[in-house]
């Protein structure tokens, strides 16, 4: 009853958080970081209820709290602050965030289920590529369908298809098995790694993308600007080039196809600036077809190696 009641709580206190994102870079900034703060409190509270009884579980919980509840005092300050310096505290508060995670790692680490915690990231992915589609559908939805727009429109959902796909196809299913092979505390860490810590760049990488989706797809006839294609840049680095890293962490495997495919694109979008806009997502889209058959090309052939090998080699 505790856990339903604090987290019927935090979904309250979110509602007001979200209710002000659009003033938490203006006038009423504590409206969004004070009720930020107090649903992460809540979120914290609750796991130490749970992990109280648990010495280690209680060890880990408290090594994240107490840093991090130094990142809250950095959101209010920063929402005191004037809005020129405010996004400076705000990411100083992510960066003790990051620490908080691995001062916790050294000391102790939370048992998980890896099914559950798998999923629970995969579903922020979802939810976060979702809201970009929804972003582009609002900046469609008052406007005369053109040519252009269609065009943009439809590279837009292409290329979000292609990114879901780049991590649902194999990666998290990749991740996930690498977990199970693991003992607790090498479990632990990686899962702070390859989830707490890698999936911040994905996140970050689908809002980039629906930045310069929302912004071409309400000016479609306009060139492209600079901004605009860095921010689709920005977009390739995060999500594809964060995936190849957390593959790296997870398996040690090295997705050559991402980090080189990553900044040939990259140069493509760049290249396209002052173009119309469509040559940008459609340099995007054509890459990561290109990536994701090379990665498909080069797991079959993996795969067929390993089959090949005698069953004694196998068996180990």
């Amino acid at each position: 009853d505790e856990i339903r009641a604090g987290t019927l709580m935090a979904t309250a206190v979110a509602f007001v958080m979200a209710v002000f994102v659009p003033q938490a870079f203006a006038d009423h900034a504590l409206w969004f970081a004070v009720p930020y703060a107090l649903v992460r409190l809540l979120g914290m509270g609750l796991f130490l209820h749970l992990a109280w009884q648990d010495p280690e579980e209680r060890r880990a919980g408290l090594a994240f709290a107490l840093p991090a509840s130094l990142g809250l005092v950095a959101v209010i300050v920063g929402a005191l602050a004037s809005p020129a310096v405010r996004p400076w505290w705000w990411v100083g508060m992510i960066g003790i965030d990051f620490m908080a995670g691995a001062i916790a790692g050294r000391k102790a680490v939370p048992r998980m289920d890896v099914g559950h915690f798998s999923e629970r990231h995969g579903l922020i992915v979802i939810i976060a590529l979702g809201e970009s589609l929804i972003v582009a559908g609002g900046a469609v939805a008052d406007q005369e369908l053109t040519v252009e727009l269609g065009t943009i429109g439809g590279l837009a959902v292409v290329l979000t298809c292609l990114l879901w796909w780049s991590y649902f196809g194999w990666v998290r299913e990749a991740i996930e098995a690498a977990l199970h092979e693991l003992p607790h505390r090498a479990r632990g860490l990686l899962g702070r790694d390859g989830f707490n810590f890698g999936h911040f760049p994905l996140v970050a990488g689908v809002i980039a993308f629906a930045v310069a989706f929302e912004r071409v797809l309400s000016h479609p006839t306009e060139p492209l600007h600079l901004e605009l294609a860095l921010s689709i840049v920005a977009g390739l680095i995060g999500f594809v080039g964060g995936t190849g890293l957390v593959v790296w962490r997870a398996t040690g495997q090295v997705l050559l196809p991402r980090f080189i495919g990553v900044p040939v694109v990259a140069a493509a979008v760049l290249m396209s600036v002052s173009r119309p806009p469509a040559y940008a997502l459609a340099a995007a889209v054509g890459g990561m077809l290109v990536v994701l058959l090379l990665e498909h090309r080069d797991r079959g052939a993996r795969s067929e190696r390993e089959d090949r090998r005698p069953v004694y080699s196998r068996l180990g």
